[in-house]
């Protein structure tokens, strides 16, 4: 996966207009949040707002039942 510039998509982890970042199964993940992903340890609390969120990638999903505590990580 090359990070790619973008005319502007929206991340579907920050759900932001963001013009640079990856496509996973032609869904968009800003660079931002692909390395906030990346960085975060599976003990932290958010590990679970981001694991909701990329659930976003399987085909036919539109999960946005996180809590507010979860959002709050972003």
């Amino acid at each position: 996966m090359a990070k790619r510039k973008s005319p502007g998509q929206r991340c579907i982890i920050c759900d932001r207009m963001r013009e640079i970042g990856i496509v996973v199964w032609g869904r968009f993940i800003c660079a931002e949040c692909e390395q906030e992903i990346v960085s975060t340890d599976t003990s932290e609390l958010r590990y679970q707002y981001y694991v909701q969120r990329l659930k976003r990638l399987r085909p036919g999903s539109a999960d946005d039942s996180l809590s507010e505590a979860q959002r709050t990580y972003l």
